[in-house]
């Protein structure tokens, strides 16, 4: 639907922006930035994921009062309750943690 994809195609253009090694995706209501440079298509490409980074997203959204599930692959799920301030909320905090991830 409608939120779905900005955030799915917010995040795309900010990990482009940033030329970040990850990718975002979503189906539905549930959605994720997979930290893989590749797109992953079965259990052993789950082990290219960047487990530390995405420990850090997990913290960074925490730290910015944005509740997200821990897990390298549920970050997301939307809901009627969220509005379009949440999304753009979401994503401003996603562009701080990627312009922060490039710094260092």
């Amino acid at each position: 639907g409608r939120m779905e994809d900005r955030l799915v195609s917010g995040c795309r253009e900010i990990i482009e922006r940033h030329e970040l090694p990850m990718y975002s995706t979503g189906i539905g209501a549930k959605g994720c930035v997979m930290f893989a440079p590749e797109e992953l298509h079965d259990y052993r490409d789950y082990l290219k994921i960047d487990f530390n980074l995405s420990y850090a997203h997990w913290l960074y959204y925490m730290n910015r009062d944005i509740f997200m599930p821990i897990g390298a692959d549920e970050q997301w799920t939307l809901s009627v309750q969220h509005t379009d301030q949440d999304l753009e909320d979401h994503l401003a905090v996603f562009e701080e943690f990627a312009r922060d991830v490039m710094a260092a």
